[in-house]
């Protein structure tokens, strides 16, 4: 008797947990489904980019009532430079992102995150260059902004001061040493 009392505070958390919806909002699961679909190719998964996040939802709001049809090359989006300058984005660190865009009416996750594992997008994901990412939706609209470790697809605007700042710092040091 003395087993079940120890057994059933155990067993009523187990059954909470499994009552407990597992919620994540549509932009987090679609993350979440490219970082499976990476992580089945061995690749790292996707970290979210505040600055390509930013820039995504900017684009999705340009593409904003466009019909599904619309072709959405960056270059032909409305806005680009007052974007990248609200998201504190500096175009040499863009150089290396990428953007992609899907329409698919009602935004029906699986279709969604088909339209990017299943098409000419899946070689951009499975780049092993690509560490973050920043997701944006409007209307029937997804747009994807991947971003690289590297300076030039970093999205930050802090890069160029760090660099300086280390070489400021170094010069002050050899300075001070002799």
């Amino acid at each position: 008797m003395a087993s079940y009392l120890l057994a059933l505070p155990l067993l009523l958390a187990s059954i909470s947990l499994l009552l407990t919806p597992v919620a994540c909002d549509e932009k987090q699961c679609l993350l979440k489904g490219i970082n499976s679909f990476r992580q089945s190719q061995n690749l790292s998964t996707l970290t979210s980019n505040d600055k390509a996040s930013c820039f995504a939802k900017q684009i999705a709001k340009q593409l904003e009532g466009q019909p599904c049809s619309h072709v959405t090359d960056p270059n032909t989006v409305p806005g680009v430079p007052e974007i990248l300058r609200k998201c504190k984005v500096k175009i040499n660190y863009t150089t290396d992102g990428l953007m992609l865009s899907v329409c698919v009416a009602k935004r029906v996750p699986n279709l969604v995150l088909n339209n990017f594992t299943k098409t000419f997008y899946t070689s951009y994901l499975k780049n092993s260059n690509f560490t973050g990412a920043g997701i944006g939706t409007e209307d029937d609209w997804t747009v994807i902004v991947l971003s690289t470790s590297t300076l030039a697809g970093s999205f930050s605007s802090f890069a160029c001061r760090v660099s300086w700042s280390f070489y400021y710092l170094i010069s002050v040091m050899v300075l001070f040493l002799f």
